[in-house]
């Protein structure tokens, strides 16, 4: 029997955090622009899942590219258990996941579409938001924590939060560039 090497010097728990926190912290300008916080939990609970799923892989060993597609599909089972859960058969896509995604993606995009900000915040903005924020997730943590390139992480993050200020008609308040800063830049 094989005995399981584990790389507590990969492990990098503080830098996966940070990763987690910055790209949550990403997220809070997207509160002037959506009417509703639906979204807030299930986003933490993405990004935690990205977060502790990048710490276990590189602790087992995983080689990086390993590791980010074991976060991307942590990350897609997780959304896809929130918010498709009633589609699922024990555990797993049926044929009525992938319409039902289209669905809600759809309801995204009229809402997006037809409503300014904020926006009303239904099941489908709901499900683009936190889709969005898990991938926004996985990149940060790929490039910041397992590729060790924190500075590029910055433009995932940056790409994100521009969302926010580019749609936005006010300007936004200091202390979404001051949070955002100092998780980005830790």
């Amino acid at each position: 029997m094989r005995k399981i090497e584990l790389h507590w010097g990969r492990v990098l728990p503080a830098e996966g955090v940070l990763a987690g926190l910055a790209s949550l912290s990403v997220a809070w300008p997207l509160t002037t622009l959506l009417d509703g916080s639906s979204w807030w939990q299930p986003a933490a609970v993405v990004i935690a899942v990205v977060a502790i799923t990048g710490m276990l892989t590189r602790l087992l060993g995983f080689l990086s590219g390993w590791v980010c597609l074991t976060q991307l599909f942590a990350s897609m089972a997780t959304v896809t258990w929130l918010y498709l859960g009633d589609s699922l058969a024990y555990g797993l896509p049926t044929a009525s996941t992938l319409p039902l995604a289209g669905d809600l993606l759809q309801d995204a995009g009229e809402v997006l579409r037809t409503f300014a900000a904020p926006a009303p915040v239904p099941a489908g903005v709901a499900f683009l938001v936190v889709l969005i924020l898990g991938l926004t997730c996985v990149a940060v943590d790929t490039i910041g924590v397992t590729a060790e390139s924190p500075a590029a992480a910055g433009i995932p993050l940056a790409a994100t939060f521009m969302v926010s200020v580019s749609n936005n008609g006010d300007a936004l308040r200091p202390w979404f560039f001051v949070t955002t800063g100092a998780f980005g830049c830790s």
